[in-house]
């Protein structure tokens, strides 16, 4: 499916308000009688923008999730990897929408960062960033995962 792509809920609307997730906490808010009619002539417009711009008919929208995509994944400096998510928000009809994903894509999976052993194994090659020994290449000696400490030789 061209369109799938993981997503964080930040909201959801229907005729009746919108629940939104602010600060940690759920916020309810209800329509009065022209938000709610505004809400139903989106909704409808929703409907006709997937059948005509996509060639899907996803029948009526009763309920839109307002939604931020994942836009990447970040690397720390530690090598672990966390997903970045979009600050703006779009809105993507419920039915369109997967409780779970039905497989994960690989380039979006986060991980904690790797032990120093395996990063810094005894006998690799280095290139030290310290200020005085900044572009010189050397072995790592030892790696002490307790301290977050790697010994080099240079």
């Amino acid at each position: 499916w061209p369109y799938m792509q993981e997503v964080r809920i930040k909201a959801a609307t229907d005729a009746s308000g919108r629940i939104a997730e602010q600060q940690g906490s759920t916020r309810r808010t209800a329509w009065g009688p022209d938000e709610a009619s505004r809400w139903v002539k989106e909704a409808a417009m929703e409907r006709d923008t997937w059948l005509s711009k996509r060639g899907l008919d996803i029948g009526q929208v009763g309920v839109v999730l307002e939604v931020q995509g994942v836009e990447s994944v970040v690397s720390s400096a530690l090598g672990g990897v966390t997903k970045h998510f979009a600050t703006k928000t779009r809105r993507v009809p419920l039915q369109l929408s997967f409780p779970s994903p039905p497989t994960l894509d690989p380039r979006f999976v986060e991980a904690p960062p790797a032990p120093l052993s395996d990063r810094f194994p005894p006998g690799a090659k280095v290139l030290c960033l310290r200020p005085g020994l900044l572009g010189l290449t050397a072995t790592v000696a030892e790696c002490d995962e307790e301290r977050v400490h790697v010994t080099v030789h240079v």
